[in-house]
């Protein structure tokens, strides 16, 4: 059971939800925070980790198990040839609401008691499945490449669908931060309300009986492409997905077309295959959206209440109702006596297996009056397209701005599937070796993408540019000065590159990539002492295998100092074996 702080701090981050509104919507405050959004991010839950089984890994090297001991929350990792775990981690929030997956942040830490440690993704996750029977399942990360023994970093980005109250800014994006600097909560009312705030404070005042000193600035009364894009900002993942205003993380704020400050990319061609969040982009592919362009036409609270829980019984009611708009009972052909328990939904949005979460399933939001059948599931993947093919998702709607043609975007897209389809890799190829044109432009995003395909594909003097050009348009992306820096290190400007990465390191003393990059500099120079004390400042704020088995092989070259290279290189079998 977790400590009674630690169950208060669980109660008081939720009665925060929706606070500013309660004093005049006191009922639909209390049903929101039941929900699946008010509860999308926030502290492990007292018992949620209790009687879960451990899970092989699939590499058989061992196996993962969620705990709670002595009120605190943690993932243990026991090798396949030990009685005991090599290793436990501090869980430190959880992101999902639960109802059917929820994943978990560990916090990963070396040596230096300075350093605050890095947040990554857990291994493993607690799914539910559809009786209500919680288990733990392998994360999709470690099941899609089981020998991985870290999980992805969790930045802004990871955490924008699932908070309004986002961490500090901070470099690298994944550094731990402190609950006195920030406390994990899901989405309160100016997630989908602009201005909520200021419209709670602008009505108290009014009812204290002072004037007014302006109209209320709660934005409301939304068009239908308006309103949708409120929840396609969190419901519309794609492949890729790009932020067409720089420094942007969030969804914009309601009151905008999603499309006009956002890029989003899907598969070229709809399968039967759907992923976690595919809800808008499947929703549009449905007659019941495209035949009736018009305000009146569907949206998403055609059939949810948005303040509710999805596990409210009043929301089955409310989606039959919505068909029956349209639709009345002696439209269905299946006799009645054969439908039983099943409604609209039953046979005409299907519930079934996502390809990107393992052992959860959900209604597919494309609506059709005839499925086809479904094809033995694959292997758990990251992308929806099979063949690294996508398109610019669009709203399918006539009347609806489609957004316009834009290689640097492509670029972006093709460039983010690169690593696991080949038909990206080379797209992306080929758009980079284009000058970047257009509004895109001004991202320095899009000159960082370039560099770095510049600089695989050998490309060296152009990638060098590309990445100047990025930090001028962004001086602020420190990914570009790291990279650059590594870049020029390689290439005969070991100086140069070296400086660089001082600066960096001097406002950012923990960026481990950076003391990584800088060692290498430092061995182009002919400084070994100073690359080994880089790798191992490094080694102290997060600790890799690979970086201990290379301490050790210098320590070991040429005998430099046999006691080092033994040490380091049972660190490096050390974690190796803990993961």
């Amino acid at each position: 059971m977790l400590s009674r702080a630690m169950l208060l701090v669980v109660c008081v981050l939720l009665q925060q939800i929706g606070a500013a509104c309660a004093d005049c919507h006191a009922d639909i405050a209390a049903s929101y925070r039941s929900s699946g959004m008010a509860q999308a991010l926030g502290p492990l839950r007292a018992g949620e980790l209790r009687e879960l089984a451990p899970v092989a890994a699939r590499d058989g090297a061992g196996a993962w198990q969620l705990l709670e001991q002595a009120g605190r929350s943690k993932i243990a990792w026991t090798p396949a040839d030990a009685p005991a775990s090599a290793v436990q981690r501090g869980l430190v929030f959880a992101i999902g609401a639960g109802r059917l997956d929820r994943s978990y942040v560990e916090l990963r830490r070396g040596s230096s008691a300075e350093a605050p440690g890095y947040w990554h993704f857990a291994a493993l996750e607690r799914v539910t499945d559809e009786l209500g029977v919680a288990r733990a399942a392998l994360a999709p990360w470690a099941s899609i490449d089981p020998s991985a023994s870290l999980g992805p970093a969790i930045t802004p980005e990871c955490l924008a669908c699932h908070t309004t109250s986002l961490p500090p800014a901070t470099y690298p994006l994944h550094l731990a931060r402190s609950a006195q600097a920030w406390q994990p909560t899901g989405i309160d009312c100016v997630g989908c309300h602009a201005r909520a705030d200021e419209h709670a404070a602008w009505r108290r005042a009014e009812l204290a009986g002072v004037a007014a000193t302006g109209p209320d600035p709660l934005v409301h009364g939304l068009s239908r492409l308006h309103a949708v894009s409120v929840c396609a900002g969190c419901h519309l993942q794609g492949d890729a997905r790009i932020e067409l205003d720089a420094g942007a993380v969030a969804p914009p704020p309601p009151g905008e077309d999603l499309l006009e400050k956002r890029a989003v990319y899907v598969a070229a061609e709809a399968g039967e295959e759907i992923g976690f969040v595919s809800h808008v982009e499947r929703m549009v592919l449905s007659r019941c959206w495209s035949e009736d362009p018009g305000e009146g036409g569907l949206r998403c609270e055609t059939c949810h209440d948005p303040h509710r829980s999805l596990s409210d019984p009043r929301e089955r009611a409310d989606v039959r109702a919505a068909c029956a708009q349209c639709h009345s009972d002696g439209d269905c052909t299946t006799p009645r006596e054969e439908r039983g328990a099943q409604d609209c939904v039953s046979c005409h949005m299907r519930r079934t297996g996502t390809f990107d979460v393992a052992k959860v399933a959900i209604h597919d939001h494309w609506i059709r009056r005839r499925l086809p059948e479904l094809g033995p599931a694959g292997p758990l993947r990251v992308e929806e397209t099979l063949d690294g093919r996508l398109r610019r998702f669009d709203w399918n709607l006539a009347g609806a701005r489609v957004p316009p043609a834009d290689a640097a975007l492509d670029l972006l897209a093709y460039a983010k599937l690169a690593r696991s389809h080949a038909t990206a890799r080379e797209r992306a190829g080929q758009l980079a070796r284009a000058e970047p044109s257009g509004p895109a432009r001004e991202l320095g995003m899009v000159h960082h993408v370039r560099a770095w395909m510049l600089e695989g594909q050998g490309e060296i003097e152009a990638a060098r540019i590309s990445y100047k050009r990025a930090l001028l348009v962004d001086p602020g992306l420190e990914e570009s000065r790291v990279n650059l820096g590594l870049l020029l290190a390689r290439n005969g400007r070991a100086a140069e590159g070296r400086s660089l990465l001082d600066e960096v390191l001097r406002r950012h003393p923990h960026a481990e990539g950076a003391l990584r990059n800088r060692a290498l500099a430092w061995q182009a120079l002919g400084d070994p002492v100073a690359m080994r004390a880089d790798l191992a400042a490094a080694q102290a704020l997060l600790p890799s295998a690979s970086v201990a088995r290379a301490l050790a092989q210098m320590y070991a070259q040429g005998a430099l100092d046999p006691t080092a290279a033994s040490a380091w290189a049972a660190e490096a079998a050390r974690l190796e074996r803990q993961r």
